[in-house]
C-alpha cells in the first residue's frame, strides 16, 4: 500500500516516515511550501534542506508550493494531494487536534485513510537515536543560542515536542539514513520573540566521512 507522508524533514515527519516504511508501506513523501510564512498547517523553515533528508532516506519526494493562509491551504493541499498515486495520508501530528482533524478531512474528502503513528505518544527515547538540531524557537524561556543546537526537552511550559508551533526542527542524521546532513553555511536572525536558523548551503556526506 502506498502512503504519503506530509514531510518537512524535521523530527515529527521523519520519524513518522521511518515508522510507517518499518510498518510495511510503499512510502513516499509530500512537502508543501507555504508562501506565508506563519503557516497554521505547515512547517516553513529549511524546506529546502528537506530535498537531501529525503534523499539520504531512499525515498520519492514531492515538492510543491501552498499560499499558507489558514484553511485556504487546506483546500490547496486537499487538490493537490488528489492528483497523486497514493492510498493513504500520514502525518507526525503528536497533540495539535487542528492539524490532525484537517489531515482527516483530507483523507476523508478523497476516500483514504489517515495514519498519525505519533498522535499522544511520547516518543523522546525513538528521538534520542536521531541527530535533531532546533532551527526555530518562538515560545517564553527560549532564546537563539539553541538554535542549530541538539534538540532536547526545554522546560515544563513548553509542550516537549513542540506541537504548539514553539519551534521547529531538523533531522541530520539518523540510523536509516544512507548519508549525513553536513550544514556548509547558515544565518540566525533573532526576532526577540523568535528566531530561526537559515541553512544557505549543506550536503550530504558518508557516514564514514566522505562525500
Amino acid at each position: 500500500m502506498k502512503v504519503g507522508v506530509l514531510f518537512s524533514g524535521g523530527k515529527d515527519s521523519t520519524l513518522t516516515a521511518f515508522l510507517m516504511q518499518s510498518s510495511g508501506f510503499d512510502v513516499e513523501l509530500i512537502t508543501f511550501i507555504p508562501e506565508k510564512r506563519h503557516s497554521y498547517m505547515l512547517h516553513s523553515e529549511n524546506l529546502n534542506v528537506s530535498s537531501l533528508v529525503a534523499k539520504s532516506m531512499g525515498l520519492k519526494q514531492y515538492l510543491f508550493y501552498v499560499s499558507g493562509e489558514k484553511e485556504k491551504e487546506v483546500d490547496e493541499m486537499l487538490k493537490t494531494i488528489g492528483t497523486l498515486n497514493i492510498e493513504g495520508l500520514a502525518s507526525g501530528a503528536n497533540a495539535s487536534e487542528y492539524q490532525r482533524q484537517r489531515v482527516e478531512y483530507i483523507g476523508e474528502s478523497l476516500g483514504i485513510p489517515t495514519y498519525s503513528p505519533l498522535w499522544h505518544k511520547n516518543y523522546f527515547d525513538e528521538l534520542e537515536y536521531l541527530d535533531v538540531i532546533l532551527v526555530k524557537y518562538a515560545a517564553h524561556g527560549m532564546d537563539s543560542s539553541l538554535l542549530g543546537k541538539p534538540f532536547r526537552l526545554y522546560s515544563n511550559s513548553i509542550h516537549p515536542y513542540l506541537e504548539g508551533g514553539e519551534g521547529e526542527t531538523l533531522v541530520v542524521d539518523a540510523p536509516f539514513f544512507n548519508k549525513r546532513i553536513v550544514i556548509d553555511d547558515f544565518l540566525i536572525k533573532d526576532y526577540k520573540t523568535w528566531g530561526e536558523l537559515i541553512i544557505k548551503k549543506a550536503h550530504l556526506e558518508d557516514k564514514h566521512g566522505r562525500n
